[in-house]
C-alpha cells in the first residue's frame, strides 16, 4: 500500500535532498579546514563525489556514509603511519636556489610593486611551504558506500537496538 500511495515526486526529492546533504557535510569540512590550515584540506571532487553518494542513499545514508568513511580514514591512516609509510609531498620547484636576479645599483630606485622583478624577488624570499603528505579522502567515500549499501539493513538495525535497546 505505502507503494501505491507514494507520490512520484519522493525519490526524486530523497535523491535531492540526499545530495545536498552530502555536500553541504564535505563542503562546510573544507572550508573549516581552509580556515584551520590555512591551505586546501579537501578537493571539491570529494565534495562532488559525496554528492552523487549522497543521491545515492539518501540524507540518513549520507550521514552513515560519512561516519562510516571517517571510520576507514582514520584507519587507513594511522595504519599508513605506524608503518612508516606516506603519499609522496607534492612537487616543489628545485631550482629555487639557482635563480639569481640582478642586485639593484647603490644609486638606482627599487623596483615597482608591481613589477615582474619585484614580485619575483618577492617570491624567491619567502621560505617554501613545508612538504604535506595528503591522504586521499575518495577511496575512503567510495569503501564506505560500498559497505553502507551491502550492508544497510545489519547497520541500520545494530544502531537502532544500540541506542534503543527496549525496542526490540
Amino acid at each position: 500500500r505505502y507503494e501505491q500511495a507514494m507520490r512520484w515526486w519522493a525519490p526524486l526529492a530523497n535523491a535531492v535532498l540526499g545530495a545536498a546533504i552530502g555536500m553541504g557535510m564535505l563542503k562546510g569540512i573544507a572550508v573549516i579546514g581552509r580556515i584551520a590550515f590555512q591551505r586546501e584540506a579537501m578537493g571539491m571532487g570529494d565534495v562532488w563525489l559525496f554528492g552523487l553518494v549522497g543521491a545515492t542513499v539518501g540524507p540518513l545514508g549520507a550521514i552513515m556514509v560519512l561516519v562510516i568513511s571517517s571510520f576507514i580514514g582514520t584507519v587507513v591512516g594511522a595504519t599508513g603511519t605506524a608503518r612508516g609509510s606516506r603519499a609522496p609531498a607534492p612537487e616543489r620547484p628545485r631550482d629555487r636556489g639557482k635563480v639569481r636576479l640582478p642586485d639593484p645599483e647603490s644609486g638606482a630606485e627599487p623596483p615597482a610593486a608591481d613589477s615582474r622583478e619585484a614580485h619575483a624577488r618577492a617570491s624567491l624570499t619567502t621560505p617554501p611551504p613545508k612538504p604535506m603528505h595528503p591522504l586521499p579522502y575518495g577511496p575512503s567515500i567510495a569503501a564506505a558506500a560500498v559497505v553502507f549499501i551491502l550492508a544497510n539493513d545489519a547497520i541500520m538495525t545494530g544502531i537502532r537496538l544500540w541506542m534503543f535497546p527496549s525496542w526490540r
